[in-house]
């Protein structure tokens, strides 16, 4: 091989091994995996709520609610003696604290530092983290249900707009208040008066569920463009939808025995495709987040308070897995990017656990260890190639010069 070839080959070599790292890291998020043993965050005693969907997760921040005691000192009498500390809690896994929000047990929603619920008949905001709280200023001669927060958007369902709402045929709508903007929007249209479910936001839909053709579907409305649409179809109704980024996931009465065991569906907004993810009938409750479905199934149990398995669902792999399962009660899961929380009838009261994602070992190395391992023996390789070229080249150089002397002796007659 030719100086000139050796250079290309190594200069080829060197590109393999740099892309072949490259695209190690592109699909890292591919080799990783879930911890194999959950980590308790709370500690009891206390009574967690198990209302389905009390449980909220947004990044490193858990939200939610319990009934308990804890220990205090008597200023009188110096004595520990135990009180009452119900109320709506923030567990901070990075700092590894836990936050009161409020004295009440509330059915909120969170998002970065940011809780919301409602309180009476106003709509509260709260930073737990600098503790400065605001309330909305909206019209409160009317009921308010289930405000969603996500960014500087607030979603609820509002009864303002019906004339009496002693009557049965009760008039929902869906509104908004951004803020940044300090401005109330209203999302729904003024000639679809119906029965309006939760809704459920994220990024740039808002969904909820919606009776005004008859059996409840999932309706959405897109900020971008300002419209409000029809998301699902069919002839059964369908219940409490949450949104993603990747998809849309919702209770569904098809095929059920009863208004109780319902299955989950989802719509895939990529590819417009709605799939059933569950055939047992026994959702508890469930969450997703980007395209991670999670869902507590009672199939396995009979107890009513026994509330079953953790099930895992990716949309991009096509995959559906038992996540966690014990011989205590699992219910309430929450997914945010690579962390799933629930909470589990380990002791008495329900504890709330949690099991996030870390780097996939190989042969007890991390990924970091093995890309930094495939860049040092590219570089060992490179260097090794370009230090046996050089010994060749000095070796040929020498035979040349020796095979050259020799030519000059015998020309002049010499041995």
């Amino acid at each position: 091989m030719e100086l000139g070839d050796k250079t290309g080959f190594v200069a080829a070599l060197t590109t393999v091994i740099v892309a072949a790292s490259l695209l190690v890291a592109v699909f890292a998020g591919a080799l990783t995996r879930y911890e194999t043993r959950p980590v308790q965050l709370t500690d009891g005693p206390h009574q967690i709520v198990r209302t389905p969907g009390s449980v909220r997760l947004s990044d490193d921040r858990v939200l939610y609610s319990r009934a308990g005691w804890k220990t205090v000192t008597d200023n009188r009498s110096g004595l520990q003696v135990q009180v009452r500390d119900n109320g709506t809690f923030v567990y901070d896994i990075t700092d590894h604290r836990e936050y009161k929000v409020a004295s009440e047990v509330l059915n909120a929603s969170i998002s970065g530092p940011l809780v919301v619920w409602l309180q009476g008949n106003k709509i509260m905001a709260r930073n737990y983290i600098n503790n400065s709280e605001s309330v909305l200023p909206l019209p409160t001669a009317r009921p308010l249900y289930r405000p969603q927060i996500d960014g500087d958007r607030i979603v609820w369902t509002d009864l303002r707009n019906d004339p009496d709402i002693q009557d049965s045929d009760m008039i929902y709508d869906i509104y908004l208040y951004n803020l940044t903007l300090g401005q109330e929007t209203r999302l729904t249209s003024a000639v679809n008066h119906s029965s309006k479910g939760p809704p459920s936001l994220w990024g740039d839909l808002v969904v909820w569920n919606d009776n005004r053709d008859g059996p409840f579907r999932i309706y959405g409305f897109h900020f971008s463009n300002g419209t409000e649409a029809k998301m699902t179809n069919g002839t059964s109704n369908q219940y409490q939808p949450r949104v993603s980024s990747r998809a849309i996931a919702w209770l569904d009465d098809k095929e059920a025995p009863d208004p109780v065991h319902m299955d989950l569906f989802y719509l895939d907004l990529g590819t417009g495709r709605e799939v059933q993810a569950s055939n047992t009938g026994h959702v508890e409750s469930f969450d997703l987040w980007g395209d991670a479905i999670v869902w507590a199934d009672t199939s396995r149990v009979e107890a009513p308070d026994n509330y079953g398995d953790i099930v895992l669902l990716n949309i991009s792999r096509n995959s559906t897995k038992v996540f966690y399962s014990s011989n205590w009660s699992q219910y309430n899961p929450a997914v945010w990017g690579g962390r799933i929380v629930w909470v589990d009838d380990l002791r008495p009261g329900g504890e709330i656990f949690l099991m996030k994602k870390v780097s996939r070992p190989y042969l007890g190395m991390d990924l970091l260890t093995v890309l930094l391992l495939l860049l040092l023996i590219g570089v060992a390789s490179v260097a090794l190639l370009a230090y046996k070229q050089t010994v060749k080249k000095e070796e040929e150089d020498m035979e040349r010069y020796e095979k050259k002397s020799l030519r000059r002796k015998r020309g002049r007659g010499l041995k």
